[in-house]
């Protein structure tokens, strides 16, 4: 891929406006692989205190965005898969990573962890895709 290319995929994912709204800013990109965080607000919360798993689902899809774009193709994600393992709150800082696992049926797959550090250990949620490419 041209650097032209990748600089206009990167300055695309940069600039996408629901991720910006959230505060969610990508960290990282490489072929394959994307790092995205961001620090949850108080508006951010569910009704229970805790993250809303629509943030949490959010920073996860900007950084598959990321990672799965990295090649210069147009890619959307197919299926998500995602287990809560712990809560995170207000002031906590997310960030998200994704990177290409392999492939089935010509179908590339990813593995995107969220991870939060805390004084009371690690929150993690653990999410996986399945991916669609466009050539074009």
């Amino acid at each position: 891929m041209s650097t032209e290319r990748q600089r206009a995929i990167e300055q695309a994912l940069r600039g996408d406006p629901f991720a910006a709204y959230l505060g969610a800013a990508i960290d990282e990109i490489g072929p394959g692989y994307a790092r995205a965080s961001l620090t949850v607000r108080p508006e951010m919360l569910n009704m229970h205190g805790t993250t809303h798993g629509g943030v949490i689902q959010t920073l996860a899809d900007v950084a598959f965005a990321a990672a799965s774009n990295s090649h210069g193709q147009t890619s959307v994600a197919l299926d998500i898969t995602t287990s809560f393992l712990r809560a995170t709150g207000a002031g906590d800082r997310l960030a998200g990573t994704t990177m290409a696992l392999g492939s089935a049926g010509g179908c590339p797959w990813r593995r995107l962890a969220t991870l939060k550090k805390a004084p009371t250990g690690l929150s993690e949620a653990r999410r996986d895709h399945g991916e669609a490419s466009h050539q074009g």
